[in-house]
């Protein structure tokens, strides 16, 4: 079990360090008419006809996003075969998917004027990462802790679709959050690498894993905060690639903790 857990452990930091590397980024492109809005202008201080597109292109863009991660991973949870073939693949599945999703960031950046390309990569950006939590989810399974990923699921959508209806209904701009969580970031990058340095060695410490978890699912339920009001106050209507993938690691990275934090419960209470 212990073996097959690891994956859980390097998919976390993995999926960390893809949101440090897209924490910076921006991105455009679009299908509106340069005659709708000024360059520069914010999807607050348009028409409602570009708002409410706006955010119809980034909520259900959003929802295929992470409606086909899950659908991968209860895929690689349940059918044998496939179960079977990511744990045995390992690292050749987890490595190329994490420098894939890198360089998806980095192409977008480069590419942010083309709209279509934006669209393409921004789906193979997705599949990188659903592919990573596939693998975490089916180590789970295998362990027989697959009841412990859906509990987290639900937890997750349940603090996602809170957080996001509480900023919209408050309409209060968390973008001060910025600087505050960037350094928490780096604080959970930091302890991450040290314990990983630790297992090395033979002295990896349970404790501040579980630590860096709870830091990490609070460090992430407030991005989720920071993302939303950055949709909401401060983005262009030609922003939506990069609505969508914030609050899609936003969501995985609560996830993927969340499931680490359950975890470590549970196996406390069995012993």
């Amino acid at each position: 079990m212990a073996d097959k857990l690891e994956y859980a452990s390097v998919g976390e930091s993995a999926a960390r360090y893809d949101k440090e590397a897209g924490a910076a980024w921006t991105v455009s492109g679009s299908g509106y008419g340069i005659e709708d809005f000024e360059v520069g202008t914010t999807v607050a201080s348009c028409v409602a006809r570009i708002r409410l597109d706006f955010l119809r292109k980034v909520y259900s863009v959003l929802t295929l996003q992470i409606g086909g991660t899950a659908l991968l991973a209860v895929l690689f949870m349940f059918v044998t075969p496939l179960n079977a073939w990511i744990l045995q693949a390992g690292g050749w599945v987890l490595w190329p998917c994490f420098v894939g999703a890198i360089a998806t960031l980095i192409a977008l950046q480069c590419l942010r004027n083309d709209a279509k390309a934006s669209l393409r990569l921004l789906t193979a950006f997705t599949f990188f990462e659903a592919m990573t939590i596939s693998l975490v989810c089916a180590a789970f399974a295998a362990s027989g802790l697959g009841y412990v990923v859906f509990q987290a699921a639900l937890l997750t959508g349940l603090v996602f679709g809170s957080l996001t209806v509480y900023c919209w209904k408050s309409q209060r701009d968390f973008s001060f959050l910025g600087g505050f969580l960037w350094a928490t970031l780096l604080v959970v990058l930091g302890a991450s690498l040290l314990n990983g340095l630790l297992g090395l060695t033979g002295a990896f410490s349970p404790g501040l894993a579980f630590g860096t978890s709870v830091l990490s699912a609070l460090l992430f339920s407030g991005y989720i905060l920071f993302d939303t009001s950055l949709l909401i106050h401060h983005l262009s209507p030609d922003d939506w690639v990069v609505a969508c993938v914030s609050l899609y690691l936003d969501v995985i990275n609560l996830f993927v903790n969340l499931l680490q934090i359950l975890a470590r419960l549970q196996s406390s209470s069995d012993n």
